[in-house]
């Protein structure tokens, strides 16, 4: 019998390579957008494998699920799934924390480096046919400045070899890591209290959670250096964004580069958007067609892995 694979929530991306895989092994591929939790659950009741972005796995759901062996995520988050429940129910749970690592690093260094040579200012000043740097001094170099990196995973690690790169000294902040690792990386492992103090640029890789919701807020923006800029390619609630508008409007840092906030999509009046010392993205640091292809396989290897009787490889629960 043919065991049945839900992918729900669907995003007009064809699943080509979904489709091929599974179907080499003769497996059932469903693919639908569920408008509601009774069109989720009538979906997936009796799948075995679930492969989801945006749709929430509470409880009540996971209790309906009669043959789910994976719940697969296409992204990193899990705070839509109710890991606990799924445990219980004897269901892995799994999400995709390596496709898009280079590109968020990508990302958040081109960030820093667009914010920290002011290049949304030269654009502006050349369309309006303005030329020199009168106002827009001073600018200064990257080289011999210190980064200060909150979170060493695989991206705050690709991010201190771009830094190291550009001569920069590096500086991390992780309760996870120990001074074995951050040496390895030619990097300092020191307390939050000295990253915030010590360093010219601050580039964020934490993950979002009670300890961590709005980490940056005015007490910290007070104790950073005035020349200071901050990245955050994380998530949005580890910023405290009316603080940070008060401390950037203030002075008391100089600039913010930001992928992810809070509320997603900014309202139109937000006061970011007037920023010119602000550099922003819509939350695609993730982006690139190549990491695109790198979520789907990795879905699939997980997939596989499960149908094959086996652990999958980035299981975040133990059954």
């Amino acid at each position: 019998m043919k065991r049945k694979i839900v992918i729900v929530d669907h995003r007009d991306e064809g699943y080509e390579m979904e489709k091929k895989a599974f179907a080499s092994i003769s497996e059932e591929l469903v693919i639908c957008n569920c408008k509601n939790k009774d069109e989720l659950i009538t979906a997936v009741r009796d799948a075995f494998v679930i492969i989801f972005t945006y749709s929430e796995f509470s409880g009540k759901i996971i209790d309906q699920l009669t043959k789910c062996k994976l719940l697969v995520r296409y992204g990193v988050g899990l705070e839509n799934v109710d890991i606990r429940a799924a445990s219980e129910k004897g269901i892995y749970v799994c999400n995709t924390p390596n496709y898009g690592t280079f590109a968020v690093a990508e990302h958040a260094f081109g960030l820093l480096l667009g914010l920290n040579r002011k290049l949304n200012l030269f654009d502006h000043n050349v369309r309006n046919n303005i030329w020199g740097i009168e106002n827009v001094a001073p600018v200064h170099s990257l080289r011999f400045k210190t980064l200060g990196i909150m979170g060493f995973g695989n991206i705050g690690r690709h991010v201190s070899r771009m830094a190291i790169a550009f001569d920069m000294k590096v500086i991390i902040n992780d309760p996870f890591v120990d001074a074995a690792i951050s040496g390895k990386y030619f990097s300092k492992s020191v307390a939050f209290e000295e990253l915030i103090a010590d360093s010219d640029h601050i580039s964020i890789h934490a993950p979002l959670n009670n300890a961590t919701r709005h980490l940056f807020n005015m007490s910290v923006f007070r104790k950073m250096r005035k020349r200071a800029t901050l990245i955050n390619t994380s998530r949005g609630g580890l910023i405290n964004q009316p603080d940070l508008v008060d401390a950037l409007r203030s002075g008391l840092i100089a600039g913010a580069g930001l992928d992810v906030f809070e509320n997603e999509p900014l309202d139109h009046g937000n006061e970011l958007l007037t920023m010119n010392n602000v550099l922003l993205t819509p939350h695609v640091a993730w982006y690139t067609e190549e990491s695109i292809v790198n979520l789907h396989q990795e879905v699939i290897d997980e997939v596989l892995l499960v149908l094959g009787g086996n652990i999958p490889n980035n299981c975040v629960n133990h059954i």
